[in-house]
């Protein structure tokens, strides 16, 4: 969680027209001693304002193979991010790149027997996995909207 002058100014505000207990809340998000138990409340009752503690990654989009019963060679995928407005937005992309590769070594080394497509050229690449990450950035209430797309094995 991370409040910012301005999640800091709405959860004051919103405190102000709250029934009591939301308002004990929204006025004691910052308190070291409540702030666990209110972000397990809002996460599970409020994700609205849950959300605009933490900066967000939604998977938006996935485009992958061509018929239900065939393991897809390569897929696509978009993410819809939701930055708070001092996210660093580089490193939170290299972040995601990591863990993309991550998640592409783990894919091959757990279908032991069953290698196809996307498994088969990681494993015949040694591990090696590239990518694009194509993406468009925008303004927002919260901050910056950034859409990134992650293209496995592109160039560029």
């Amino acid at each position: 969680m991370r409040l910012n002058d301005t999640t800091r100014t709405y959860f004051e505000r919103l405190a102000t027209i709250s029934a009591p207990d939301n308002a004990r809340r929204f006025n004691h998000i910052a308190d070291p001693a409540a702030t666990q138990r209110i972000q397990r409340y809002l996460a599970e009752h409020d994700p609205g304002d849950y959300s605009v503690l933490r900066t967000s990654i939604v998977p938006a989009m996935i485009n992958a193979g061509f018929r239900s019963n065939v393991i897809p060679s390569q897929a696509e995928a978009t993410l819809d991010i939701r930055a708070l407005p001092d996210e660093d937005l580089e490193k939170l992309f290299q972040e995601r790149r990591r863990r993309a590769r991550l998640a592409m070594i783990a894919a091959g080394r757990h279908a032991p027997g069953m290698l196809t497509g996307a498994t088969d050229m990681a494993q015949a690449e040694g591990e090696r996995h590239t990518g694009v990450w194509l993406w468009t950035a925008g303004g927002g209430e919260r901050g910056t909207a950034a859409r990134r797309t992650f293209r496995p094995g592109a160039s560029g």
